[in-house]
């Protein structure tokens, strides 16, 4: 029997813990440019003016508060780490950065796979920014920059309600709805910061504003979906929940032999599916060594009546024509659903956090991930499912993790117009991509080229079928045309209120605004 527990960890999980990583506020920008430093910054005049602490190299803690949630970026070596712990120390550090012309880059998760969550310069780490507190009204919540996805499931659910969340427990809520935000609420409930009311933000000139439908009206329009770490530092955000009850998880598994008529015909099932279910398919294999079959699996949950979702479940299977070897529905409370699709069944909320982010802390670190992928308005059809099957099938190469997996979106995210925010990708069904996750952080040039290809081939399909689009939370360092695809019509507008609230370009990396 195939243990469930395992499938989740091994399979979708790992998919979706590499995925949601990306969601981190990031910002690396360059030296503002006043004149050479002939001394190292006076790092205890900071000291003494914030509430948090700033960490250097030698200081104890050092070699902890530089880790990201990927290992590749073990290397790096910041010049320190401030942790704010207000948005007056926020303000501080975005001040001392620029009078000292340190390249700062901005962490709330620290998951980004492009690493902008670090730097040489100075790591301005939001994390203790943690605050969950209910409104007086009691259906919004103001949730801090630093909070992760667990904490605030922890917090909320308490009183049978829930925000919007990722598919990773760890995810620092800075970066995720700046991205515009997915996960299994989103056919019900929308893209997560369709659901933010407001937000507070600390600007590169050291102003700290609140912005609103009614108040910055422009700032706020581009902080949800424009991206982590363009305008500004977000140190909260208020946002409307919702209440929450117990769901339905599902999960089927079918031989790889089954893989083509399945994932042909789990798309157009998936984008028919009612709001209430969201799905997660996954061809997985844990070494992909030759001669090793993935599984075919997939994973979901259900908001409704569990008789509908057998019926659609059943639904499926009759028109694949393929019986799963393994079929599990349950019923559960929210909470203790998304514990286990964050990978942390029978684990404590204490537990279900980074290995180094707390004393109980279990869950582990990234090596090294390469995600590719576009965003579909409609499902690929049969002769474009064997070319990416043909694609999975190749340069195999022992000492990593291999995933083709599909996400359904639709639903109401897609009842808002493509330029109602920054997220642009409304009318999207589906989000696909070829992911890789390495055992090793230090893989040797052959081992990268050879995953790179595999991961590039695999992309070269979904881009012939996709809509050209990609999503920004999982940045994707090969794309030439990043502007277009995470932004589209909606980038010249990002770039009028980039140059309005940070005219002089302090907030910059790879792939910022107006860059």
């Amino acid at each position: 029997m195939i243990d469930r527990r395992s499938l989740l960890r091994g399979g979708a999980a790992l998919a979706l813990t590499a995925g949601a990583g990306a969601a981190a506020a990031v910002t690396a920008p360059a030296a503002a440019g006043r004149g050479a430093r002939r001394q190292g910054p006076p790092w205890d005049r900071l000291r003494t003016r914030i509430t948090g602490d700033v960490v250097l190299p030698g200081d104890a803690g050092y070699d902890s508060a530089r880790r990201l949630q990927l290992a590749r970026y073990d290397g790096v070596r910041p010049s320190a780490v401030l942790y704010a712990e207000t948005p007056a120390d926020v303000r501080d550090g975005l001040l001392f950065a620029q009078n000292h012309d340190l390249p700062l880059a901005v962490r709330s998760g620290g998951h980004n796979y492009a690493g902008w969550s670090t730097g040489e310069g100075m790591v301005l780490d939001v994390s203790r920014l943690n605050g969950i507190r209910r409104t007086d009204t009691g259906q919004q919540v103001v949730i801090g920059a630093g909070a992760q996805t667990i904490d605030v499931l922890d917090t909320l659910t308490r009183d049978g309600v829930a925000a919007p969340g990722g598919m990773c427990a760890d995810i620092g809520s800075g970066g995720y709805f700046s991205v515009g935000g997915t996960g299994l609420q989103t056919r019900m409930h929308g893209i997560a910061s369709d659901r933010v009311t407001a937000a507070r933000v600390v600007l590169a000139d050291g102003r700290v504003v609140r912005c609103s439908r009614d108040e910055e009206p422009d700032l706020f329009w581009a902080l949800r979906g424009g991206g982590g770490g363009n305008f500004g530092v977000v140190t909260a955000w208020r946002v409307r929940t919702f209440e929450v009850g117990p769901v339905h998880e599902f999960t089927l598994v079918w031989s790889w032999d089954d893989a083509a008529p399945v994932l042909t015909e789990v798309q157009g099932w998936m984008v028919r599916a009612p709001r209430e279910l969201a799905g997660l398919f996954t061809i997985v294999v844990p070494d992909a060594a030759p001669g090793v079959p993935p599984d075919v699996v997939l994973n979901g949950v259900h908001h409704g009546d569990g008789a509908e979702l057998e019926r659609l479940l059943d639904e499926l299977v009759g028109e694949s024509g393929r019986t799963p070897v393994y079929r599990d529905v349950r019923q559960r409370p929210f909470k203790d659903a998304m514990m286990g699709w964050y990978g942390c069944e029978g684990y404590t909320v204490e537990q279900c956090h980074r290995v180094g982010q707390n004393p109980a802390a279990l869950l582990p670190r990234d090596n090294w991930v390469i995600d590719r992928g576009r965003l579909l308005d409609a499902p690929v059809p049969a002769a474009g499912v064997d070319e990416l099957l043909a694609a999975y099938d190749r340069l195999h190469r022992s000492g990593e993790a291999r995933l083709l997996w599909l996400m359904n979106l639709g639903g109401a995210a897609n009842d808002r117009a493509r330029g109602a925010t920054a997220y642009v990708h409304r009318g999207t069904e589906l989000l696909m991509s070829f992911v890789l996750a390495m055992h090793t952080p230090t893989p040797s040039p052959e081992h990268l080229a050879n995953s790179r290809a595999w991961a590039a081939g695999g992309f070269d399909i979904i881009d012939r079928y996709g809509n050209g689009e990609s999503y920004v939370a999982f940045p994707d360092l090969e794309l030439t045309d990043w502007r277009e695809s995470y932004y589209a019509e909606n980038y010249p507008r990002l770039v009028r209120v980039k140059r309005a609230y940070d005219p002089y370009n302090f907030f910059r990396f790879g792939r910022s605004i107006g860059s």
